[in-house]
């Protein structure tokens, strides 16, 4: 697959807008005479001639994953997304999807910056290196994508984003309940119950790891079952939605219960690209992005039930720990992560923060 300059990926949006614009101009032409129905056919005929001559190889957009195709953030938005869009663009503009396997998760967000990709589907932890706005959004409440747009979150991550060459194209939430610990080795009693334990996560589950005594492994999802398989690690944190598809559950005794925090993705765009294109185009990506937040969160409310009763089948026993560790795990997750956002991430971080705070996330 050639990589998009940005002439041709403007060569996208033309060739999708004349044809648009054409059926528009042809209804317009309405009637059943003789005349009309030739100017209709002649017009018609012309704009797409010219579009068809428009970028001709232009065609494709790639979309970066930081997860592999069974995962269900990636059924219920990356796939939905592209087929929508290939749907309402009816073929004119085709995505192709690569995952972890082509660029690992931490280092993906660097290609779609500089073009190589345009899109890419990924989680605000996986790229602290250049910006920390979104780093905190699982800290809060999720109020749901329509809320989301209403106190100005929305905006604020696609402000952030545009400072560092990206377009904020979609921010799929998937509820309350987002994450969970999942263990091979039985957690102790008292209040520290992951002393000596050694779990695997990203940045942002260390304040929790720590708060119960445990020691943070930097790990990408993908090696996660391996290293608690081999014992490199003791257990892992990992997202409420999407551990069936991990098999964790084959190297995993224990899920640890209460769950946090609220789970978060981004879809984001090459903002060079996306400048590239006309303003259909964008309105229309911009429109399906939102139809995607909406109906992923009303999929990801019903997996999360069915994802226990997984675990149940697989043999995995529930683990809850005391109220006084529940609490502390839920403090330091908000706590920790917000302040950690903030040290790092400047102006932009923190008007996110703001907006948890006047909105009581």
């Amino acid at each position: 697959m050639l990589d998009l300059l940005p002439h041709e990926t403007a060569a996208i949006g033309i060739r999708w807008s004349l044809k648009t614009r054409c059926r528009r101009l042809c209804r317009i032409l309405g009637g059943d005479t003789k005349m009309n129905k030739l100017l209709r056919q002649s017009v018609c005929a012309l704009a797409l001639a010219v579009a068809s001559g428009v970028g001709a190889q232009a065609e494709s957009l790639r979309l970066l994953t930081s997860w592999d195709m069974t995962m269900p953030a990636n059924i219920h938005i990356v796939q939905d997304y592209v087929k929508r869009v290939q749907e309402q663009s009816e073929g004119e503009i085709e995505i192709t999807v690569d995952g972890p396997e082509v660029v690992a998760a931490f280092e993906q967000i660097e290609p779609v910056q500089a073009g190589v990709f345009q899109l890419l589907f990924t989680h605000p932890a996986y790229h602290t290196s250049v910006s920390w706005a979104g780093f905190a959004l699982d800290s809060s409440v999720d109020p749901g994508p329509e809320k989301r747009r209403e106190i100005g979150l929305w905006d604020a991550l696609d402000e952030a984003y545009n400072k560092i060459g990206l377009k904020l194209i979609a921010l799929p939430g998937s509820g309350n309940q987002g994450y969970q610990f999942v263990l091979s080795t039985q957690p102790s009693d008292g209040e520290n119950p992951f002393s000596g334990l050694k779990v695997r996560g990203s940045p942002s589950y260390k304040p929790i790891i720590e708060a119960l005594g445990g020691a943070l492994v930097v790990l990408p999802g993908g090696e996660t079952y391996a290293a608690m398989d081999r014992g490199v690690v003791d257990g892992a944190g990992w997202p409420l939605i999407g551990f069936e598809s991990t098999k964790l559950s084959e190297v995993a005794k224990y899920y640890v219960r209460p769950t946090f925090g609220s789970s978060t993705y981004v879809l984001l765009m090459n903002l060079d690209a996306w400048n590239g294109l006309d303003a259909d185009t964008q309105k229309t990506l911009l429109d399906i992005g939102a139809d995607v937040e909406r109906d992923g969160f009303a999929a990801f409310e019903k997996l999360k039930t069915e994802e226990v009763e997984r675990m149940q089948e697989a043999g995995m026993e529930e683990y809850a720990v005391s109220d006084e560790a529940a609490q502390r795990m839920q403090e330091a997750f908000v706590k920790e992560q917000r302040s950690t956002a903030l040290g790092a991430g400047g102006d932009e971080t923190r008007k996110v923060i703001d907006i948890f705070e006047a909105n009581d996330l």
